[in-house]
């Protein structure tokens, strides 16, 4: 079973990447969650009739909520695959707060019970939005590092079993350029890292015209930004900003005024260096109870 670092968004696999499902944790009630995150990406891409189609599942079990790591098979809407696999990471959230983010231990099950599923299904390709929402979320590295673990882990106990895993590739779909070079290298080798092809450079202009005076100052040689791509796939996946979230080095946020976020450096004052779309570089708090 082949393990892929896609660096794309799993929105956006090309045709020849099509897989026979894709996997997202959620609630174990198939709630979605109402504000922006990774339920409102979904919601996005599947269309306006998630809701109502998971609640039809839920029915068709004759169950109101899932078991935490309990796998259930959801139509595929627009998606561009066989059927969306909703897998119950977290507790029902009926309250104004989210519940919290999947742990190492949670994740590794929800792999493995994915994996399970649809090898019962002759599934041979899937993929893995990357078990994010909900408080205090790991970072994305160490997310895909624990996907990647146990789906290593679970082709080594097929084998050991002389049975098949029937699925043989896993894709992990990072489209964020700094993100998947961080995953590549904490990943080593658990999976193969594959980019897309380059598109050739536009041709240079023949003169460059002066800058004129009311021009904005030119950005800052070597000053980290945000790329258009990177600022679209994180606009709906990255969790609202807040105090008391601890950030890691490469986390998103979405901030209600500067808008999307990347952690550069985290400072032992209880503060990180976060870069936003507007370019500029902000100190924020984080971690406080």
């Amino acid at each position: 079973m082949d393990i892929t670092l896609e660096k794309c968004s799993v929105w956006k696999l090309p045709s020849q990447n099509r897989v026979g499902a894709i996997v997202h944790g959620g609630t174990a009630d198939a709630q979605l969650w109402p504000a922006r995150g990774p339920d409102a990406e979904l919601k996005y891409q599947f269309g306006d009739d998630l809701q109502r189609t998971l609640d039809a599942e839920l029915s068709r079990l004759g169950v109101r909520k899932l078991d935490l790591g309990q796998a259930m098979r959801v139509g595929r809407g627009r998606l561009h695959c066989d059927f969306l696999l909703w897998v119950a990471t977290r507790e029902s959230e009926p309250g104004a707060d989210p519940s919290r983010a999947p742990r190492e231990a949670a994740i590794t099950a929800a792999t493995r019970a994915a994996l399970a599923f649809v090898a019962e299904r002759g599934v041979e390709r899937l993929a893995f939005t990357g078990f994010a929402g909900g408080a205090e979320e790991l970072p994305p590295v160490e997310r895909w590092l624990i996907i990647a673990k146990a789906a290593q882990a679970y082709e080594d106990e097929c084998r050991a079993a002389g049975r098949s895993t029937v699925v043989e590739e896993v894709l992990l779909c990072e489209p964020d350029g700094k993100l998947h070079s961080l995953s590549k290298s904490r990943l080593g080798s658990l999976a193969r890292a594959v980019e897309p092809p380059r598109a050739p450079a536009p041709a240079a202009p023949a003169r460059k015209e002066a800058r004129k005076a009311t021009d904005k100052p030119a950005t800052r040689r070597g000053a980290p930004r945000l790329s258009a791509d990177e600022v679209d796939a994180h606009r709906f996946s990255s969790a609202p900003y807040s105090m008391r979230t601890r950030y890691g080095v490469g986390q998103y946020m979405l901030h209600a005024r500067f808008g999307v976020g990347r952690v550069e450096q985290v400072l032992p004052e209880g503060a990180v260096v976060v870069v936003f779309e507007d370019g500029e570089s902000r100190k924020m708090v984080h971690g406080r109870s």
